[in-house]
């Protein structure tokens, strides 16, 4: 048997198992550290023109970058920008919006 085939044991003298503990990471975005997505990016000479189509629509935590790249603060500002703009999200989770079936 090699070292590779044993299975590390967690320690119980140990108050915390290095082996099993989930890594303490945080994946939200938000406007500190939004979401950049090129996929609901646009043309740079487009930028100013969607940012005012999210605005008359009162979505607040999107906007376009001067490269075009879409900027998202939320999940939920995601959401409306997808379903304002008719596109579908394969990998959608539950609560967020997939599209029209």
């Amino acid at each position: 048997m090699s070292r590779y085939d044993r299975r590390q044991r967690p320690d119980p003298t140990e108050k915390r198992s290095r082996v099993f503990a989930v890594p303490r990471m945080n994946l939200a975005y938000s406007a500190a550290q939004p979401l950049r997505s090129l996929a609901l990016g646009c043309h740079p000479q487009q930028a100013p023109e969607f940012n005012r189509w999210y605005q008359q629509h009162g979505i607040s935590g999107a906007h376009h970058d001067a490269s075009g790249d879409c900027l998202l603060e939320s999940r939920q500002a995601r959401n409306e920008v997808m379903k304002l703009r008719g596109l579908r999200d394969n990998d959608a989770g539950y609560g967020d919006w997939s599209g029209q079936h």
